[in-house]
């Protein structure tokens, strides 16, 4: 183990994040997005243990996984058929998270070679798709980044990191008929608020932990408005339709008294008459869905994020306009909402009608000589 004078010389990893993670707080970044930050950051650590070779021990049973890379290292830049050899004679549940966490590493001494096969990893033992892979790619850039415009680094082994080009699915969202047959099918002890809640990602677009931080003073009666605050800290307001409005207020009138003090603001209330939880939203919609036969959908991808997706969709097809649309979504990027714009079949046929060379029909023909030489 490392004396702490050597300790204090290198720039320990966990050090690092712990900077990172601070400057990104600073930022105001969302606990949920410095909470993925700090899990893709150690997810890189590990793989930096098991195979670029440490001075952390190797997990009991197994060999020291810097001995195995010792002439592979030596080789030079990486190659696929080299790091795939390597992945193969790696045990990838060798360190526990225990381990991972404990285990000094200089970030120093992490080099181009190790960041790209960081990617290599991803895809080949972690199986991730593109678009995971994009983001951990993501993350570890900005890390770097970060250390060394700060001085930490005396070089960004990472600023020639490129991102794949991942398949953007069109979203999965509810049609008018099939979001209002889900709150239709809402019943149960709590159905008021599970109904305002589902209308309010239906009819308002919320995300779900936008939703869940909604406080009885964002909706105030008469002014039909709904603040939102969504990531970033930032605050919108989004105009509320009076059957949304109802619905919510309808809520209010049973909601039961907040179990302690700190809830007490919450709009949403468990059945514990705790701030209701992220988790706790999923389940339900889950429970809406269960037995619910929508057409053309899984009832498994119908997630609070698809309502959202429902909302944006609705109001876009129903000739909406991007940036309206962005502005009540809270995207900080154009780019974001534009995966809306994808069109449906029907909206296929009626743009195509539009176009008066499609329906022109050939004359009959008055030239009675044969084609092609055939009778």
């Amino acid at each position: 183990m490392r004396r702490w004078e050597e300790l204090e010389a290198m720039l320990e990893f966990n050090r690092a994040v712990a900077l990172f993670l601070d400057a990104q707080e600073a930022r105001e970044a969302s606990p949920r997005t410095q909470e993925a930050y700090a899990t893709d950051l150690f997810q890189f650590k590990r793989y930096l243990i098991l195979y670029c070779g440490s001075d952390a021990p190797a997990a009991s049973g197994q060999a020291d996984p810097g001995t195995r890379r010792t002439s592979a290292k030596r080789a030079g830049g990486p190659t696929a058929a080299r790091f795939q050899q390597e992945f193969d004679a790696v045990d990838d549940g060798a360190l526990s998270r225990d381990d991972v966490f404990a285990a000094a590493l200089d970030l120093q001494q992490v080099r181009r070679e190790h960041v790209h096969g960081f990617v290599t990893y991803l895809g080949r033992v972690r199986g991730n798709q593109a678009a995971s892979r994009n983001r951990k790619v993501s993350c570890v850039r900005s890390f770097f980044r970060f250390l060394h415009r700060r001085g930490y680094l005396p070089e960004n082994v990472a600023d020639s990191l490129e991102t794949a080009r991942a398949r953007k699915p069109l979203p999965v969202y509810l049609n008018l008929e099939d979001g209002e047959r889900l709150l239709h099918c809402i019943t149960g002890p709590h159905r008021r608020r599970d109904y305002a809640m589902c209308l309010l990602m239906l009819g308002a677009g919320l995300r779900v932990s936008e939703l869940v931080a909604v406080d009885l003073s964002d909706i105030v009666p008469g002014k039909d408005y709904l603040r939102v605050k969504g990531k970033g800290q930032k605050e919108r307001d989004i105009p509320l339709p009076a059957a949304l409005l109802e619905a919510v207020m309808a809520y209010k009138a049973v909601r039961p008294p907040a179990a302690t003090a700190g809830d007490r603001l919450a709009l949403f209330l468990s059945s514990r008459r705790r701030r209701i939880t992220s988790r706790g939203v999923q389940m339900a919609v889950k429970r809406w869905v269960k037995d619910l036969a929508l057409v053309g959908t899984d009832p498994g991808q119908v997630t609070p994020h698809k309502l959202r997706h429902s909302y944006a969709t609705e109001i876009y097809q129903e000739g909406g306009d991007l940036r309206t649309l962005q502005a009540l979504l809270g995207h900080a990027s154009i780019s974001t909402t534009q995966i809306y714009t994808h069109v449906t079949d029907a909206q296929k046929q009626r743009t195509v009608r539009l176009n008066r060379f499609g329906r022109v029909r050939r004359r009959r023909d008055p030239d009675p000589t044969p084609e092609n030489g055939r009778e």
